[in-house]
């Protein structure tokens, strides 16, 4: 079994992909995304 982390295969993807398609992707996930839609930090719920 894989031991790796989520976050290592991540930036194992990501190197895949390359830091301009990453970007890209990013940019276009930001334009369909309404900004603080729905936050993920725990500390954010509460205005932190």
């Amino acid at each position: 079994m894989n031991r790796r982390s989520a976050s290592s295969r991540a930036s194992g993807r990501a190197a895949t992909l390359g830091a301009d398609r990453v970007a890209a992707m990013e940019d276009d996930l930001r334009t369909v995304a309404e900004a603080d839609f729905f936050r993920l930090d725990i500390p954010g719920w509460f205005g932190g």
